[in-house]
């Protein structure tokens, strides 16, 4: 297995730098998010986890041609 270049991302209004930022670096194929409204311990609902999940797969898709992949970390 091959390993990946992947960028930790805030989310919108915690990160001064964009997915439009991010998709601009060569080589980047995952995106590495968290739920950050969540305090540690605090179950994510899959409704949540799907819906983040959504919002980034459909703007890599119509912004990049690269593959993509996104990681859900549970830690903040």
């Amino acid at each position: 297995m091959s390993m990946k270049m992947g960028w930790r991302w805030y989310g919108e209004g915690n990160d001064p730098i964009t997915l439009g930022d991010i998709k601009q670096i060569p080589g980047v194929e995952e995106i590495v998010w968290a739920l950050h409204s969540k305090m540690p311990g605090e179950i994510w609902e899959e409704a949540e986890i799907k819906y983040s999940e959504a919002l980034l797969l459909i703007f890599w898709y119509f912004s990049t041609n690269t593959k993509y992949s996104i990681s859900f970390c549970c830690t903040s």
